[in-house]
């Protein structure tokens, strides 16, 4: 085979290792046993059950790292358990690597061929599936997926060399805002749940700020600027067990929109950094207006390092925010369809805002998926929530007279009490919300 024409493979992973594919075959059916009986002209079938979907492919890796990359192709399938399994024409999902078998041809020196099977983790489709189910799939898919795609988009992107001083100007300013908008945050946040990882959270994002200079223009001897996201995706992972899922929302929703020295065009999709042009020149949205012409204009090599380091950090908080936040709204309990629905719609939009400035095909595959599974965990949520209904009356009686009126059950007086937040529950409103008896 010659690997000349990359065109004729597609990227897939497994368990965030990535390895290229040539044909993969899904295998799906039922577990049927046929009885044949003596003296007799005809059989029966006996329906066991659905079979296990099993996926059969064949990969490659190649270049002058094949064979690290067979390696960790390898290690990834030795591991224990099931892991995010990304194919080229399926949404990503968890399964279990049965076999994975390594050929190599003394004609194609630099080539691995590999052939696995998979067998997908059951998904039971007769009942609802567990809101934990969902939330462990979106975090296999940040830490399997979205974590090392924006690492390579990062590394890939960012401009810290030959550059004017404002561009470390500006990608200090990203860095230490972040950290700033965390402590900010975190400060505001309600009682936290584990005080191990908040602390954790706050030290780890003080610290990113303490030695943004590494970050922003680093010497030979320092890590690698691509580390910070890794360190974002800490803080961000210790919020998160930092606090409730409930109280979680508001901070990823809050970081889900994170745009420190980054500008904005009127579509929505940031095009540079926010050092701008010439104020003698006047602007109108992304064009320039000198005299009677408007153009747009060629930014200056400066302004594209800007531009690119901002939609690489900025563009890695988001992500890692929205994809959090979507394992938070997986997590919560919704006792209301009004904030369920209203939660739906807001997540929906923050991803569709970061799809639309995200042109790696990696990360917008990681978004995807983790946006799906919070909207599947919502759906069911709204499905399994009672509506609520507005009662009206004429005068002001108390909640115990309601609970027996509307649901011949006098203990529920305090559940319509609370929900509408009276002063006693001696005097009810005369509009009031309850569930639908």
């Amino acid at each position: 085979m010659s690997f000349c024409i990359t065109n004729q493979l597609q990227e897939a992973s497994f368990r965030g290792v990535s390895f290229w594919v040539r044909t993969d075959k899904e295998n799906y059916g039922r577990r049927i046993v046929t009885h044949e009986y003596p003296m007799r002209d005809e059989h029966t079938n006996e329906d066991l059950g659905e079979k296990a979907q099993t996926f059969h492919v064949t990969g490659y890796v190649f270049g002058d790292d094949a064979q690290s990359q067979k390696e960790a192709v390898v290690s990834a399938c030795r591991s224990r358990g099931a892991a995010i399994l990304q194919l080229p024409a399926k949404n990503a999902f968890r399964a279990v690597c049965n076999t994975c078998s390594v050929s190599r041809s003394k004609e194609e020196i630099g080539v691995f061929e590999l052939n696995f099977e998979f067998t997908a983790e059951p998904m039971s489709s007769g009942a609802p599936t567990p809101a934990p189910v969902f939330a462990g799939l979106i975090s296999s898919v940040a830490t399997d997926v979205l974590l090392g795609a924006l690492t390579n988009v990062f590394a890939s992107t960012y401009q810290s060399s030959n550059v004017l001083q404002y561009v470390s100007t500006n990608a200090q300013m990203r860095v230490v805002g972040f950290a700033d908008s965390v402590l900010a945050l975190m400060d505001a946040a309600p009682a936290v749940v584990s005080q191990d990882a908040a602390t954790d959270a706050l030290t780890t994002a003080i610290s990113l700020a303490q030695n943004v200079a590494v970050i922003s223009q680093p010497s030979p001897n320092d890590p690698p600027p691509e580390n910070v996201v890794q360190i974002v995706a800490e803080v961000i992972s210790n919020i998160s067990n930092a606090l409730s899922p409930d109280s979680a929302l508001i901070i990823f929703e809050n970081l889900a929109t994170y745009a420190v020295a980054e500008a904005v065009g009127p579509s929505g999709v940031a095009r540079y950094g926010s050092h701008g042009l010439l104020p003698s020149v006047g602007i109108t949205g992304s064009f320039v207006t000198i005299g009677d012409e408007t153009f747009l204009p060629t930014p200056a090599p400066s302004e594209l390092a800007d531009g690119a380091n901002a939609a690489a950090f900025n563009g890695a908080v988001r992500s890692l925010a929205l994809v959090a936040f979507a394992k938070a709204v997986a997590s919560t309990s919704f006792t209301s369809r009004r904030d369920a629905l209203r939660v739906r719609a807001n997540l929906v939009e923050l991803f569709d805002q970061q799809l639309q400035r995200t042109l790696d095909e990696t990360v917008i595959g990681a978004l995807l998926d983790a946006r799906d599974y919070a909207v599947k965990a919502l759906t069911q949520s709204i499905t399994s929530i009672i509506p609520v209904v507005t009662v009206s009356a004429s005068r002001s009686m108390p909640s115990i007279y309601w609970a027996y009126r509307l649901y011949n059950d006098a203990t529920r007086a305090t559940e319509l009490a609370d929900r509408n937040r009276v002063p006693t529950p001696a005097y009810m409103p005369q509009e009031f919300e309850a569930l639908t008896p």
